[in-house]
C-alpha cells in the first residue's frame, strides 16, 4: 500500500542535507532539502518578488517556530523569513523561506 509519509521520509533521507534548528538553544537535528527560488506574488498588474533560499522540511521533524527562527544548513546560518507553509495537501512537508543571518 502506498504510504505518502514513508515516501517523504525516504526522500529526505536520500536527498536531504543535515541541518540544525535553534543552534543556540534546543539544537534540533533534522534533514532539509534546499532549493533556490524567489517567492513571487502578483497583485493585478503589480508583481513582487522576494529573493531567498527555500528549504523543505518534514512537518513531523520541524520543532516549531516561525519568522526569526535560526537554523544552520550547508554550513550557513539562516533565518526563517515567514511562518513555514505546507507544500502538500496532507501537510507532510513544510516550506521555509530564509535568508542568511546578518552577522
Amino acid at each position: 500500500m502506498f504510504d505518502p509519509a514513508r515516501m517523504a521520509r525516504r526522500s529526505f533521507a536520500r536527498f536531504g542535507i543535515d541541518a540544525i534548528v535553534d543552534p543556540d538553544g534546543a539544537a534540533v537535528a533534522l534533514r532539509m532539502i534546499p532549493f533556490q527560488g524567489d517567492l513571487r506574488g502578483e497583485f493585478g498588474s503589480l508583481a513582487i518578488s522576494s529573493p531567498g533560499t527555500l528549504y523543505e522540511v518534514l512537518a513531523e521533524d520541524w520543532p516549531g517556530g516561525g519568522k526569526g527562527t535560526v537554523f544552520i544548513a550547508g554550513g550557513q546560518r539562516r533565518v526563517v523569513q515567514e511562518t513555514p507553509v505546507p507544500r502538500d495537501a496532507r501537510g507532510l512537508v513544510l516550506v521555509l523561506n530564509s535568508h542568511p543571518e546578518a552577522g
